[in-house]
């Protein structure tokens, strides 16, 4: 089965996302531009703890969206130079956190598949 970010499935998850999970479903947070960055920024000085629950979908070429993504140590996904707007980023990101997230789940270690370290 699918796994979810449900908050009965994550005991851990902040209390400041349970509102985004309960009216947008399971999906990771995917912070994406400028604006979104910046109430990132907010959000992470106040609990510290949600840095470890957002993804950084890309760097834009918005003045001083690098800079951000630099305070808050963060890794954008996509570093394409992006200005377009209307979440572009976020929705090229999306299928690479998939991916990236069946991958995880389902790949075997070099021991499951009998690979030798040689």
């Amino acid at each position: 089965g699918q796994r979810s970010l449900r908050p009965s499935h994550h005991p851990k998850l902040p209390n400041a996302l349970r509102p985004r999970l309960s009216v947008h479903g399971a999906e990771t947070p995917a912070v994406s531009r400028l604006p979104a960055t910046v109430a990132a920024l907010a959000a992470v000085r106040l609990r510290p703890e949600l840095a470890a629950w957002l993804f950084y979908a890309h760097c834009s070429a918005e003045p001083g969206h690098r800079y951000l993504l630099e305070v808050l140590n963060a890794k954008p996904i996509l570093d394409l130079g992006m200005r377009l707007g209307e979440g572009s980023g976020a929705a090229l990101a999306a299928p690479i956190l998939r991916a990236a997230a069946a991958l995880h789940a389902r790949m075997a270690t070099f021991a499951e598949a009998g690979v030798s370290r040689a």
